[in-house]
């Protein structure tokens, strides 16, 4: 899920040798399933940065050095990872909040960027073929009081760009299914935000959540039958790719949100606390053992996504 979605939903959620070897080391199975990739910073208000970090806490390596970096996702292979890049340079917003989306290898090299500037882009997520990435455009640059965000979709290298969104609203956080045919996402088309799921090429749009409150942060389960998400108490749930069976896997009063399942699906990576204050936790898919990750200096992480497979470096 991203940044962008955590902080929308409107409710405060209660040098790379020096980071490399940090942080907590208990945990038998960490690393066999691949690190998880954040953003997060060494100083309150400081930089933005890629990290990744074992699901234990340990080998905590820094991946960028520019600021503005977050929304990390994995390509299927474990080799890249697209992410949004904030860019102070020309853009058509007033208030230059533009951000592209770009790709940089595992090792932190290689970094490049897929999009535009003359809008607005961000919340990557990879296709599980690493054919092509989905992602979300806003469409009104100008005014910011008057966006629409839209569904893409681009080959990974950025070209051939297509629209799968016009229904009028914010559509955002994209996530494939893990056959590639279903895309999950956010919108608030209905006057707030649910999720849905459509097909890969944007037809076949079906509502799934349908409360008061928002539903964010879409992530499906490694075999396709389930769907975590963050509903409007901040609490992590899963439920049935149907929208049904919704169970709540992270009881309140903890604040929690952007869940990300381990390749094996037997866990989930995602935040607690409140925004400016987020940890880092791991926990059972069933919410069993929840368990801090401790990443030394760097504080405030965000948008957590597991690499699908061990990831050399």
């Amino acid at each position: 899920m991203r940044l962008g979605a955590w902080i929308a939903s409107g409710v405060a959620l209660a040098t790379t040798a020096g980071l490399a070897g940090c942080g907590a080391t208990s945990g038998e199975n960490a690393g066999t399933a691949g690190p998880i990739a954040f953003s997060g910073r060494q100083a309150a208000g400081g930089p933005r940065h890629l990290y990744v970090v074992n699901a234990d806490g340990s080998e905590l390596r820094q991946l960028t050095r520019t600021d503005g970096d977050a929304e990390p996702s994995w390509s299927p292979d474990g080799t890249m990872i697209a992410f949004k890049r904030w860019d102070g340079g020309p853009c058509g917003r007033p208030h230059r909040d533009c951000a592209q989306i770009w790709v940089v290898g595992h090792d932190g090299a290689g970094a490049r960027r897929l999009t535009g500037r003359s809008r607005r882009s961000e919340a990557p997520d990879w296709s599980p073929d690493g054919t092509r990435i989905a992602f979300v455009q806003w469409q009104d640059d100008e005014n910011p009081f008057a966006n629409q965000t839209d569904i893409y979709v681009m080959r990974a290298d950025g070209r051939g760009q297509r629209r799968l969104t016009t229904t009028p609203g914010d559509d955002g956080n994209p996530a494939w299914s893990p056959d590639g045919t279903m895309i999950a996402f956010t919108s608030d088309r209905a006057g707030n935000f649910d999720i849905y799921v459509m097909r890969a090429d944007g037809s076949g749009v079906r509502r799934l959540t349908g409360t008061p409150t928002p539903e964010l942060a879409p992530a499906w389960s490694p075999d396709g039958r389930r769907i975590a998400f963050q509903n409007g108490r901040n609490q992590v749930v899963v439920m049935d790719t149907d929208g049904g069976n919704q169970q709540a896997v992270s009881p309140p009063p903890a604040w929690d949100g952007q869940p990300a399942w381990s390749p094996d699906g037997n866990e989930i990576a995602f935040l607690r606390g409140s925004v400016g204050s987020e940890v880092l936790y791991v926990m059972g898919s069933d919410g069993s053992e929840p368990r801090w990750l401790d990443l030394a200096e760097v504080r405030e992480p965000v948008d957590p996504d597991w690499a699908p497979a061990r990831a050399s470096g």
